[in-house]
């Protein structure tokens, strides 16, 4: 017999769980990028993230995964709308949209890391729930 403790909740618990939602949608928090070093960024919504990384699978290609963080970096970690950032990737970015601006300043493996460190950060791990769907 299963001795999970339970707890009936209230409206005052509902109300509880709506505030923390809405002190999370201008969140910035610090994710780690290199040895000490940080990137600030935003918080996406865990909805955000899913919609993002739904067409990944586990047979997704690196580069897929890549094509999938990059503008979720740039929409989320303010820092890559800076102008002078902007001007010293223009000649290298060509035609390309200013998104393509963090994998001018990136590899590859770094922004896979800087992705799935923002996707941690809001509590949606999609290679956790990719896993829990799949044994399910």
């Amino acid at each position: 017999m299963n001795k999970t403790k339970t707890k009936k909740l209230t409206i005052k618990d509902f109300m509880a769980k709506k505030l923390a939602k809405e002190e999370k949608k201008n969140k910035i928090v610090e994710i780690p990028i290199f040895d000490g070093e940080v990137i600030e960024c935003k918080l996406p919504s865990q909805k955000e993230i899913f919609d993002a990384t739904e067409d990944l699978g586990e047979n997704s290609k690196t580069e897929d995964v890549v094509e999938t963080y990059i503008p979720l970096i740039y929409k989320y970690c303010p820092m890559f709308k800076n102008k002078e950032l902007e001007e010293a990737c223009k000649e290298e970015l060509g035609n390309l949209p200013k998104q393509y601006i963090v994998s001018k300043v990136f590899e590859y493996m770094e922004i896979i890391k800087i992705g799935d460190e923002i996707c941690k950060a809001t509590g949606a791990d999609p290679k956790k729930l990719q896993e829990e769907v799949k044994n399910s």
